[in-house]
């Protein structure tokens, strides 16, 4: 029994039940929406949605880059120190990820391979989570290969994200599995590999955050995911209603999303977390050295991706910009329009409007090196011949092969030597077979496409002069 100085006593039991319909009401008038029926079936069992893989070309490591090449094959470059920049051989890719020192990507079938360091299980698709005591493991024993593993069904999956020592992927039915290191550095618990359940409302703090939500008009029309983000030691995930989730170590309050039915995509770093709002605003918390959660203001961002100590955005004008640390040259971003961008370690790489890919910042082991092959081809310059005009007047005769794409600019050298790839003394800004010229002789010539790329300097050899 309860007493008070001012109402006749009430019993626990009358207590329980008024609270439970005042929460039953809560949630009546929330008009909470329920799963469809098709979702539903899918809370118990695996089911295919039907939603189409989320495709992502590039990734970015630690040390290593990967791409899916226009054949949907996958080519990785960079440090390999667990092999990592192996990837499977075969064809039909359209994902992929990368983490501290492993790979995954997905299939067009929806199946999802996974290479590179296994220390942690985190290259063990569909396996166990990992949480070995710092005190008594080893670096070749630290988590043993588990025979049967705790998440049993068949991966499909329509979208992935490499942490650091852990793997996560939405599933077809919207739920999230992850597997790989559950615990912090430091061996603590962390639960980076543990996630929410995309469909239930086991307890008061979910049904309420749902209430919440819909009273804000952003909730949709189930709590499924769409979208997982792994960074170091957190991970975050976009749900259908627009909101962001996330859950791990949290010691920066990098797994302290703010509440906000309004998220078009989020980015997982190392310590800190950013996100991109319908309109184009970013959002970030977590730590902030640097500034690297210092987002900029503004509208009209078009895709983001938070690093170790930095985040890079593309703009609206589809230009790059990148904030927090610099060290490694994270702020020597390339000019020019990208449409996918991906950045990890001290490393970003993004891809231009013809699959153009170029990286820049940590250059350690080879990572901002785009390996032939990977790119579309670029022009080629098969003739260069000068016609002397004279009183200082020349003619320049060229021919060259466009590539994968259109050549758009040329580039005449009057040095006696063999310029640098960057410099031009004097320069057309447009593609001709001739051109004529005054002052002193050209002597080099290069052609540049579309896509920015640029021949090598071609010498221009005399003809007879008039």
């Amino acid at each position: 029994m309860i007493k008070n100085s001012w109402a006749k006593p009430v019993s626990l039991r009358a207590v329980l039940a008024l609270t439970a319909a005042t929460a039953a009401a809560v949630l009546s008038m929330a008009t909470i929406q329920t799963p469809s029926a098709s979702a539903a079936a899918c809370i118990s069992a695996p089911c295919d949605l039907g939603d189409p893989v989320v495709a992502n070309p590039l990734a970015g490591g630690t040390t290593t880059a990967c791409a899916i090449l226009k054949d949907t094959s996958l080519r990785c470059w960079g440090g390999n120190s667990d092999g990592q920049a192996v990837p499977p051989t075969g064809k039909d890719f359209l994902s992929v990820a990368l983490g501290g020192y492993h790979g995954c990507a997905i299939k067009k079938d929806k199946s999802v391979v996974c290479w590179g360091d296994n220390h942690f299980l985190q290259s063990t698709v569909g396996g166990t989570t990992c949480s070995p005591d710092p005190t008594t493991s080893t670096p070749k024993a630290i988590c043993p290969e588990s025979a049967t593993p705790t998440d049993p069904r068949p991966i499909a999956a329509v979208d992935v994200s490499a942490g650091k020592f852990h793997t996560c992927v939405v599933l077809v039915n919207r739920e999230i599995s992850c597997w790989g290191l559950n615990v912090d550095m430091n061996g603590k618990p962390a639960g980076q590999a543990t996630p929410p359940s995309g469909w239930d409302c086991p307890g008061l703090t979910l049904c309420a955050r749902a209430v919440k939500t819909r009273a804000a008009g952003g909730f949709g029309s189930s709590f499924g995911f769409k979208r997982v983000s792994a960074g170091g030691y957190h991970t975050c995930a976009l749900r259908l209603d627009q909101t962001i989730e996330c859950w791990g170590g949290n010691w920066a309050g990098q797994a302290d999303a703010p509440f906000d039915s309004n998220f078009t995509s989020v980015s997982a770093g190392r310590t800190h977390t950013c996100g991109l709002k319908r309109g184009g605003a970013i959002a970030c918390w977590g730590e902030n050295g640097d500034g690297r959660a210092t987002a900029p203001s503004g509208t009209g961002y078009k895709a983001i991706s938070a690093g170790y100590s930095n985040t890079c955005a593309i703009k609206s004008n589809n230009a790059i910009t990148c904030w927090g640390d610099a060290a490694k040259g994270m702020d020597k971003v390339p000019s020019g329009s990208f449409t996918r961008l991906a950045v990890a370690g001290n490393t970003g790489c993004a891809q231009r409007p013809d699959t153009t890919i170029v990286c820049w910042g940590d250059t350690s082991q080879g990572q901002t090196t785009v390996p032939e092959g990977v790119n579309p081809t670029g022009p080629t310059v098969s003739l260069a011949l000068l016609k002397g005009l004279g009183k200082g007047k020349w003619q320049v005769q060229i021919s060259g092969k466009a590539g994968s794409s259109a050549i758009t600019k040329m580039q005449l050298s009057t040095s006696s030597s063999k310029p640098s790839e960057n410099s031009s003394k004097s320069s057309a800004k447009t593609w001709a077979t001739r051109i004529n010229s005054s002052g002193t002789r050209p002597r080099w010539v290069r052609l540049g496409d579309s896509g920015g790329r640029w021949t090598a300097w071609a010498p221009i050899q005399p003809q007879l002069q008039i």
